[in-house]
């Protein structure tokens, strides 16, 4: 996932484990964030806009967008906790008509 600037703009592989997590439904401040998931990769600047996919059955699938540092904790310090520090992305499912509804107006270019 992503790119970096401090990787001289080379793809970033992520370390394992690489989770996704929904959002807990109450108490959480991404409540109010619909199509938004929960992940442990590490990322750092200008990750945001990269694909998110995960291997299943050996074959990757489209999960997610990236969107950026856990907006209620800190992007870079401290171990994963799904309440003070993660990454978010936007779920895939929270747009995938809409999606496939413009690629079927305008085919692949």
């Amino acid at each position: 996932m992503g790119f970096q600037g401090d990787k001289g703009w080379k793809v970033q592989k992520n370390c394992e484990p690489f989770k996704f997590y929904k959002v807990p439904q109450r108490g959480h401040t991404l409540n109010d964030h619909p199509g938004t998931i929960i992940h442990d990769g590490d990322t750092l600047d200008v990750s945001s806009g990269s694909a998110l996919v995960m291997l299943v059955d050996g074959k990757p699938h489209f999960t997610g967008v990236h969107e950026g540092s856990y907006p209620g904790g800190v992007s870079d310090e401290g171990e994963f906790d799904l309440y003070r520090r993660g990454n978010f992305g936007v779920d895939s499912n929270s747009f995938y008509e809409e999606f496939m509804a413009f690629r079927r107006k305008w085919g692949r270019r």
